[in-house]
């Protein structure tokens, strides 16, 4: 097997591209990371509106004291040769070619660059495939990052209305945030807001966002764009909605879902989605797709050592930092009455006012939790808490040792009601 330059080439920006380089140089690999001067990731928006959602004044100053590059050159001089680039393309199974931004990171120069690695792993953002609208490229739109990028560069003097075009957690949170700032923020969805979440939970998260001023519109296809008006179609037909001038539009996804000539370096794609097996490998067994920070242990392992280790799916989840926190973990209730039909019940509750707390907690007779999902402050320990007795396949009725927290509370209502059940249940049999 031909060595090349590197043992391993990371090709992403954003703290899980670092994490795995700095991860690998640490392992003795000869290691390259190929990213960009403004690394937004995912990870990096969420850790940005988690720290200023209280606060939404705080978040320029916040995005000031960012310095990834302080980042880049750590790693780099940590052993990693850190390349800048926008332009990445595979010119066969095994080499890059790279349109170098600077080849350090105090130079300027401009030019280009093959790259030739055993391995290359490729970090991305999960994000869905770019419908076509008529116009929408004339006029320009942003994507997740590149929104955080105008606003690191910029005020809120170049943003006064923006309309997302998509429903999704980091959208709604995006939306949130913006409009307490004094942004005019409108949301167009194709079905409903939060659609990976709970409908319970997604509509008193919509319900909460409108009582604030944002205007959402659902079940609506976004057919073209102008500079004055989208073309809207619903069940009812198709119709227009007026733009402010200079309105910015908002796309749910980010820019680093561009070809690197997959075709070039043997690497199927299906529906806009990479084809990877068990061991996060593409068509290509020299290059790796990370989506997760879960990913980088079993990616090294395999790149760097033998290639045996296999992703294990894990119970889905997901959080909202909107304010209330909206959290969600296995099933919702839909899939749940599918699947375990009468064995399911449901414990519920709701509280209004100012510290709105909702909480639909789905488990089966024998005490097992197979969903919750949470609105409010407490939604994250919850989650936290739901994800262990879930991931361990604990029972309610091994948990009631515990005596504080939200938790116990939980657990309290669970065995009460399964005994009322049972209770029941008991003396119907005897007497039917």
């Amino acid at each position: 097997m031909a060595m090349g330059d590197y043992d391993l080439v990371v090709v992403g920006h954003g703290t899980r591209a670092i994490a795995l380089a700095r991860k690998a140089r640490k392992l003795k690999a000869r290691v390259g990371l190929i990213t960009s001067v403004h690394p937004w990731d995912r990870a990096m928006i969420e850790a940005v509106i988690d720290r200023v959602r209280l606060a939404p004044n705080t978040l320029f100053p916040t995005l000031e004291a960012l310095s990834p590059l302080e980042d880049l050159e750590g790693l780099q001089s940590s052993g990693v040769d850190v390349i800048l680039s926008e332009e990445i393309t595979f010119c066969d199974r095994q080499t890059l070619l790279v349109n170098l931004i600077s080849n350090n990171l105090s130079s300027s120069s401009q030019n280009r660059r093959k790259l030739k690695s055993r391995r290359f792993v490729i970090v991305k953002d999960v994000s869905p495939p770019l419908r076509k609208i008529i116009g929408l490229n004339e006029i320009g739109y942003l994507t997740y990052d590149s929104l955080f990028k105008l606003l690191e560069s910029s005020n809120l003097d170049a943003l006064d209305a923006l309309t997302i075009l998509g429903g999704d957690s980091l959208s709604c949170a995006i939306a949130q945030l913006l409009h307490n700032l004094g942004v005019k923020v409108k949301i167009v969805s194709e079905s409903r807001v939060l659609p990976e979440f709970d409908l319970g939970v997604a509509r008193i998260l919509q319900a909460h966002l409108e009582i604030q001023g944002i205007e959402i519109l659902t079940g609506c296809l976004v057919t073209a764009v102008s500079d004055q008006k989208l073309w809207i179609t619903t069940s009812l037909g198709t119709s227009t909605l007026d733009r402010d001038r200079g309105e910015y539009i908002l796309l749910p996804s980010f820019n680093n879902s561009h070809d690197l000539n997959w075709a070039g370096a043997e690497i199927k794609v299906k529906d806009g989605e990479i084809l990877l097996n068990s061991k996060l490998q593409t068509t290509n067994s020299h290059i790796y797709l990370c989506h997760q920070f879960r990913d980088i242990d079993i990616i090294l392992k395999n790149c760097l050592f033998w290639a045996i280790a296999t992703s294990q799916p894990e119970i889905p989840s997901a959080l909202c930092l909107t304010i209330p926190v909206v959290a969600s973990i296995g099933e919702n209730e839909i899939a749940a009455r599918l699947r375990y039909g009468k064995d399911l019940q449901i414990l519920q509750g709701y509280e209004q006012g100012d510290n709105l707390q909702f909480s639909k907690v789905l488990y089966r007779s024998n005490g097992q939790i197979v969903g919750a999902h949470l609105v409010g402050d407490r939604a994250e320990e919850l989650l936290a808490s739901v994800a262990i007795i879930m991931e361990r396949k604990l029972k309610v009725s091994e948990l009631m040792g515990i005596e504080v927290g939200a938790l116990s509370t939980l657990c309290q209502e669970i065995s009460a009601n399964l005994w009322a059940k049972n209770w029941r249940s008991f003396w119907f049999r005897l007497f039917s």
